[in-house]
């Protein structure tokens, strides 16, 4: 009882996942140096250089995982204190996707605010609101705590289906307090497919899709009947009437879906890998970042580390990559509370399906903005990603606690 009174565990970075911790600072350092490639003006502007961001930002996230790794996470399975943020950061994404419609149908750009702060199309998405210091991503906050959301009210269902087995085991005792499971099953999908749609107005493709496929994955980490059962048809139905809206309203999801990974970009991210060769080109060598691949610290950074590292390279950092995947579903599997096992479980859904969406994307597979999480530049996926990365390792940690049931 006590454990779960206090706000703060001293000894969280003692028990955390070592392995999953030391994977994730070479992924922040990887990241780090490769921005740095990417920026050929870092050195020139100085402060203001991506590079120096990414070094700013990442120090910032670090911070915000040692405050999560810290935090008891039993706090945060309160569904009031999830709701107030998720309503908060859905009315973002409302007028987030308002302007994106307003300006469809103006046929012209919407600005609120000033060119410094405010709402304004950036590379012709209406995802960022502009806060000066740094562009911030409602979606991608929305997501992490979407995660919490759904692990909240499956692990409700899940504590009391197993009290009250124990209880009728034990005593034949049939009292267990009552809960509407169809609610709180579905009623995190309902917010889910709000925010789905929210988000794919926008537009970000890469972002509302991986929001389906981690709430879909923890639904059917609770209930197998989601996949092998009735209630699979009913989601494939509406994902079906989802997808054939988005398909007839949103052009640039039907091109990307056509054209695939048919375009400029993805043909020279595959000759930049392709270039690489089995040691690479060296460190600072890279020829793409200078003309051949735009925005290459973001959706293209693996181009940029397979070019430079060569094939030998690409696997040591993909298998880095694969260690923190594996190392997050044992933590999912061996934590000791629903909350935190379905926490654990969404986190690493959604760090494994950016991981390969990126690689897809590199690959030329298939099309979509597709960031690499703690690699790619930008400061509100890195302070999401290392949000998610500290509830993770204090998941870890709880591996030495007592199951009470």
């Amino acid at each position: 009882m006590r454990n779960q009174e206090i706000f703060f565990t001293a000894d969280g970075i003692n028990k955390c996942d070592k392995i999953m911790l030391s994977c994730a600072v070479l992924l922040l350092i990887t990241g780090i140096i490769f921005v740095f490639e990417a920026d050929k003006t870092a050195i020139l502007s100085g402060a203001g250089g991506k590079g120096f961001k990414q070094i700013v930002w990442s120090l910032a996230g670090c911070v915000f995982t040692l405050f999560f790794l810290l935090l008891n996470y039993k706090k945060l399975a309160d569904e009031t204190f999830l709701s107030f943020f998720l309503i908060t950061l859905t009315v973002m994404l409302v007028v987030l996707a308002g302007c994106s419609m307003a300006s469809n149908f103006l046929n012209e750009n919407i600005r609120i605010g000033n060119s410094g702060f405010g709402i304004h199309s950036i590379k012709g998405a209406y995802r960022w609101i502009d806060l000066k210091i740094f562009n911030f991503q409602p979606s991608i906050f929305a997501r992490v705590f979407l995660i919490l959301f759904v692990a909240a009210g499956l692990s409700k269902i899940d504590d009391v289906q197993k009290k009250k087995k124990f209880k009728n085991k034990k005593e034949n005792y049939n009292s267990a307090p009552a809960i509407d499971e169809n609610r709180n099953k579905y009623k995190p999908l309902f917010f889910s497919l709000i925010i789905f749609v929210l988000v794919l107005v926008q537009p970000s493709t890469s972002v509302a899709i991986s929001i389906m496929v981690v709430v879909l994955a923890m639904l059917a980490l609770k209930n197998s009947n989601l996949i092998f059962g009735k209630s699979f048809f009913i989601i494939v139905a509406v994902l079906a009437l989802a997808g054939t809206a988005a398909w007839h309203g949103f052009p640039h999801i039907r091109d990307r879906i056509v054209r695939g990974g048919n375009n400029y970009q993805s043909q020279q991210a595959i000759l930049t890998i392709g270039s690489g060769g089995l040691l690479g080109l060296g460190l600072g060598k890279s020829e793409a970042k200078h003309e051949r691949l735009p925005e290459i610290e973001n959706d293209y950074i693996f181009s940029l580390i397979a070019e430079e590292t060569g094939f030998v390279g690409s696997l040591i950092f993909m298998g880095i990559y694969i260690l923190f995947v594996t190392r997050g579903f044992l933590t999912a599997l061996q934590a000791h509370s629903s909350f935190a096992r379905f926490a654990a479980f969404g986190f690493t859904v959604n760090y494994a399906f950016a991981f390969l969406v990126h690689l897809f994307v590199n690959l030329g597979f298939i099309s979509t903005g597709a960031s690499l999480p703690f690699v790619s530049y930008g400061g509100t996926a890195m302070f999401a990603d290392c949000i998610a990365l500290g509830i993770l390792l204090n998941v870890s940690g709880s591996r030495y606690e007592r199951i009470r049931i």
